[in-house]
């Protein structure tokens, strides 16, 4: 099994911005994932140049989105993370969230490769 690599809106978009996405699509061919919150996020009409650009990725297959399926580990973490953080920690954003939860289950299921 190939790892995947999980991007948030931040990681993904300093290279969308830049016009650099060919780095991380040398460095990480066929397994970056942007989790479909990064996508909304990045959907945002301010930016929508972005968008385009990730929908471009994805369409040619450069990238892929995943979801967080309701009932699943991962959205018992991302509702944890957004929604109802542990005692003394503050909620973080979405794409940041899907990120960390799709990523840290990933890591329990599928350690990486030696």
């Amino acid at each position: 099994m190939i790892e995947q690599i999980f991007f948030d809106t931040d990681c993904i978009s300093s290279f969308l911005w830049v016009e650099r996405t060919d780095i991380i699509l040398e460095l990480y061919d066929q397994r970056i994932i942007l989790p479909e919150q990064v996508v909304d996020e990045l959907s945002n009409p301010r930016v929508s140049h972005l968008s385009s650009k990730v929908e471009q990725l994805l369409s040619q297959n450069e990238i892929e989105m995943a979801e967080i399926i309701v009932g699943t580990e991962e959205s018992r973490l991302y509702y944890m993370l957004t929604r109802n953080p542990k005692s003394g920690q503050k909620p973080i954003g979405k794409g940041e969230a899907s990120a960390i939860a799709l990523s840290k289950v990933q890591k329990e299921y599928w350690p990486a490769i030696t």
